[in-house]
């Protein structure tokens, strides 16, 4: 286990990074609080998951919970909002309860954020996924480099890939996700640059209908690894890759394997418990700060999760090696994965600007 640190760095300046986004249609929310006895110090967190979706949600819920048991404070964890307007609603209604710390796990609308720690200065919002540019002195973000683990998942699937044809799936379209989408691209194109990637956007998180149909026009087009950037909707993707047969699914967030163990490649799992519950550790002992708290991959930002039964005979012992001595070159700082925020540009991004890939 790596050790799970967060990194404080400056505000990028100008910059706004988004991350975390929500569908168009208002969702009915789910609410829970955990308290501790003798919590003074109080704690909600936002989410557009939920506390068992076996990905985002579960994982930054998880993070809420452990982070307020290990300092004796009480959490309240409102689940399933999609829109800016019950972020702004639900952020208000905690710090006029006198919450000493909002966290926002959604970064699609940094605006809220900006909007809620104005209104309440005595709070502290700390938003996840997100970096903003000149936020008010009560305002953290909270970020990971996703597309460290996600160059990992690409350079699997590019190696696994029988067809030279490999796609992802998004949920939405905004600068972080876009980090995750290009991470896996670049990832692919560094073990195989003739390698094809289909890439498509499904604006939903939930509908597996949508994402099946996204996911069955890629295989169709020759893809047989598929990645998704996406929650529940994920579920999608594993029917498409089952009728298919030799056409394989990556999740992100949570180890997924169970849900599919015949599909299911591997997961990206982050540091997101470990990144949350820190934060409200600094929260709790008055040592946060107004910046953004990066997790870097030393850090324990991301990981690959086993391969299960999909080992040795389609992730093959040469395969695993390969795959080791390029997470080498991102553990010592050889191999600078690029933060990629426009849409597709982990499929131009100059492979010249990498150092060479571990031969095969």
């Amino acid at each position: 286990m790596r050790t799970n640190r967060l990194l404080a760095i400056g505000v990028i300046a100008g910059v706004v990074l988004a991350g975390g986004a929500y569908g168009a249609s208002a969702a009915k929310t789910n609410v829970a609080t955990a308290r501790h006895a003798g919590a003074a110090f109080r704690v909600a967190l936002l989410n557009p998951g939920t506390k068992n979706d076996g990905s985002w949600g579960q994982a930054v819920d998880q993070g809420a919970l452990n982070g307020a048991k290990a300092v004796g404070a009480q959490a309240s964890l409102v689940d399933l909002l999609e829109t800016p307007a019950q972020y702004q609603q639900q952020g208000a209604a905690y710090a006029k309860k006198g919450y000493d710390l909002v966290i926002v796990a959604n970064g699609s609308d940094p605006q809220v954020v900006t909007a809620l720690a104005k209104q309440f200065p005595k709070t502290w919002f700390c938003e996840v996924a997100a970096t903003i540019a000149n936020p008010p002195k009560n305002v953290c973000t909270i970020n990971l480099t996703y597309y460290d683990g996600d160059f990992l998942a690409g350079a699997l699937a590019g190696m696994v890939s029988k067809t030279g044809h490999v796609g992802e799936i998004g949920g939405y379209s905004f600068p972080q996700l876009n980090w995750e989408m290009n991470g896996f691209a670049l990832g692919a194109r560094y073990v195989n640059p003739n390698i094809k990637i289909s890439s498509a956007y499904v604006n939903t998180w939930t509908d597996v209908g949508v994402t099946r149909s996204a996911a069955q026009a890629q295989i169709a087009a020759g893809a047989d690894v598929i990645f998704s950037a996406t929650d529940q909707a994920t579920q999608g993707i594993y029917a498409a890759a089952q009728a298919k047969g030799n056409t394989y699914a990556i999740s992100q967030y949570f180890d997924t394997h169970s849900q599919a163990p015949s599909v299911v490649l591997t997961s990206v799992v982050f540091g997101l418990p470990q990144a949350i519950a820190n934060v409200i550790k600094l929260a709790k002992s008055g040592q946060l700060k107004n910046t953004n708290y990066l997790m870097n991959y030393q850090q324990g930002s991301a990981r690959l999760a086993p391969f299960y039964g999909l080992a040795p005979k389609v992730v093959t012992p040469a395969i695993q090696k390969r795959l080791k001595a390029i997470e080498a070159m991102i553990v010592s700082g050889k191999l600078k994965v690029p933060a990629l925020a426009a849409e597709k540009a982990g499929e131009t991004y100059p492979l010249s600007k990498l150092p060479p890939a571990p031969k095969a």
